[in-house]
């Protein structure tokens, strides 16, 4: 199979969303705590996969962690090895990688690689495992390589961060490199982040995602890989940035072409609107492009976010900056490296009579999730905040044995019944106020007014079985918590 061009790739992102957008519009809002619960809208089936890529080399963008090392003796191969093991005890290395061949791939001096091996994964993506020694003092790990540029692992502005002051002391950077399955781009990240977690056992400080340009304290990885079955949210692959000018701001994202999509950019946002109604967009919009695979084709088709009236559309970035006044923050001034540039697509209101600039920033989208409004999201983060609301499941029933009744404390629960005249796939989600909670299910009053399920009216009360629960919010006295987080508060309802 041909793979695309960056610009045909690009274009076929862009148009692609006009086919997804009928089947993206029925899925659910973004995770807002009820109540009120926005009215919701049947689930669409599921839409098609990302077409599968090419199994000979690692991608442009492999996904890269590197498990930070204590000074001290050299890691070992053996004891990384056996780590490894631990996790997937058929896993055995394919080869024992050169020094010179390993080096150049870190992007590093030959006498700084310890060793170095390569494993294989699902399908033929193979995985490298390479230990190498940090160069100086100033934070700097080592200089990592994609296939086209290198990326370095500089933790030095995070070193005050609290629990983490251990990373200033490392020594080795234990890399382990791989690149995603395209079908299953969050599984196939938590199986590499917990091979990395093994990896690192009780020595390591923290893990370096070099993708997304973060650090992951040793309490983050195992939650992700141990703790829970589920598969991460797709914000975790990916970090947002925000650069400053006067009342301007520049948001952009960091990591998300390893998954085989484009990193994306809001400009010129105005500084209220910058910090969460941009990272819920920018969230929510990659959970969308990562659930089709859309065909070729240019230029963008709107995508509908909340309603027919309430869209953004995909712009290629070249294609943008051109057009821009100069002194716009995330202007062609302030993309003067390789990681600002790439395969990235701006995310816009489409005007094409403004002149002299068709492109402007999503002001009404985002004013809209400032103000507490949900908007889409794709059905694969449907199907995983699901399967995460059944796991917590227990957790819920503990806390309803505990407070249920008390005063300032409701359990609200959202089910999914099959529509009227529709198929299995074919479901509307609900919220009720619980008035009993335990392990087999629930039983309460509905909140929300169904739209395509007659049987059912806001005020009905009914028994519903755990196995149709897609989610689940308590609101208590210190806020309100959902499946992911829900462990604080039973920790701290013993006090």
């Amino acid at each position: 199979m041909r793979r695309r061009s960056r610009d045909e790739a690009a274009g076929a992102i862009a148009v692609g969303v006009a086919v997804g957008v009928a089947l993206l519009a029925t899925g659910a809002a973004c995770e807002k705590p009820p109540p009120p619960p926005r009215p919701p809208v049947a689930t669409p089936p599921p839409a098609r996969p990302p077409a599968k890529r090419e199994p000979d080399e690692l991608p442009d963008h492999p996904s890269t962690l590197a498990v930070l090392w204590p000074r001290g003796e050299d890691p070992a191969a053996e004891l990384v090895h056996e780590r490894l093991r631990a996790i997937a005890p058929t896993l055995q290395p394919v080869e024992t990688v050169e020094t010179e061949e390993a080096a150049a791939a870190a992007g590093v001096a030959v006498d700084r690689v310890v060793f170095a091996r390569r494993y294989p994964r699902s399908g033929d993506a193979p995985m490298e495992v390479i230990a190498i020694r940090r160069e100086r003092d100033d934070g700097l790990i080592a200089a990592l390589a994609g296939s086209d540029r290198p990326i370095e692992v500089d933790v030095s502005p995070r070193l005050g961060q609290p629990g983490l002051e251990a990373v200033g002391r490392a020594g080795y950077a234990i890399v382990v490199r791989t690149r995603l399955d395209a079908e299953h781009p969050l599984a196939s990240y938590r199986y590499q982040l917990r091979l990395a977690t093994a990896v690192a056992g009780e020595e390591s400080p923290a893990i370096f995602d070099a993708g997304a340009h973060r650090l992951i304290p040793p309490t983050e990885a195992h939650e992700l890989t141990i703790t829970s079955s589920v598969v991460p949210p797709i914000e975790r692959l990916f970090s947002v940035h925000v650069v400053a000018r006067e009342d301007e701001r520049w948001v952009h994202t960091h990591g998300l072409n390893r998954i085989g999509l484009p990193e994306l950019d809001l400009v010129d946002v105005p500084a209220s609107l910058a910090d969460e109604a941009a990272r819920t967009l920018l969230t929510c919009v990659a959970s969308l492009l990562c659930d089709y695979d859309p065909p070729p084709g240019y230029p963008t088709a709107p995508i509908a976010l909340a309603g027919p009236e309430l869209r953004a559309s995909l712009v290629w970035w070249k294609e943008a900056v051109e057009r821009m006044p100069e002194g716009v923050v995330g202007g062609a001034d302030d993309r003067p490296d390789a990681p600002h540039r790439g395969w990235r697509m701006l995310l816009v209101a489409l005007d094409r009579e403004a002149r002299p600039r068709p492109w402007q920033p999503p002001v009404r989208v985002l004013e809209h999730i400032a103000s507490g409004g949900g908007i889409r999201i794709s059905r694969r983060e449907i199907d995983r905040r699901a399967a995460l609301a059944r796991e917590r499941w227990p957790d819920a029933a503990t806390l309803f044995a505990r407070h249920g009744g008390q005063a300032g404390w409701r359990f609200v629960v959202k089910a999914a019944f099959t529509v009227d005249g529709g198929l299995p796939e074919n479901r509307e989600h609900l919220w009720f106020v619980a008035k009993s909670l335990d392990a087999d299910g629930f039983a309460g009053s509905l909140i929300t007014e169904p739209q395509a399920i007659a049987r059912f009216h806001a005020g009905d009360e009914g028994a519903h079985p755990t196995s149709i629960v897609t989610d689940w919010s308590i609101l208590a006295p210190s806020g309100s918590y959902g499946p992911a987080d829900a462990g604080l508060l039973l920790a701290g309802s013993n006090d």
